[in-house]
């Protein structure tokens, strides 16, 4: 399943940091998963947090494209094939494949950020 392959991977990187990359944070956190490296965007914006976690160009993450699990915040299909194709072209390995509409049903996402309800 979704959680425990990122229970079994080493590192998470978040690539997408917008709505859906704060679910998915809040998700993984609620599920005591706390190995998350940061999040990774594409566009070449000054370098900024989301709480305590950098948000970096996916290209300050290369040295972990061999270890870390990365998960495409988007369930967009053009935004998919952009992120794949952007990862691919940088060499990461590990590209997360869940459908993440299909695995959590997002009901409803707090203002202050810190509960994520969801179904499995």
């Amino acid at each position: 399943s979704f959680i425990e392959e990122c229970k079994r991977s080493p590192q998470i990187i978040i690539f997408g940091a917008g709505k859906m990359g704060r679910k998915i944070k809040n998700l993984l956190e609620a599920e005591g998963i706390y190995n998350i490296l940061g999040f990774a965007v594409s566009n070449d914006a000054e370098d900024y947090k989301i709480g305590n976690y950098n948000v970096w160009h996916i290209n300050k993450y290369k040295e972990y494209r061999e270890s870390a699990l990365i998960i495409m915040a988007t369930v967009k299909e053009h935004y998919k094939t952009e992120m794949k194709s952007i990862l691919r072209e940088a060499d990461f390995l590990n590209i997360c494949q869940t459908d993440l509409k299909r695995w959590c049903k997002l009901v409803d996402f707090m203002s202050d950020e810190n509960y994520c309800y969801y179904f499995r």
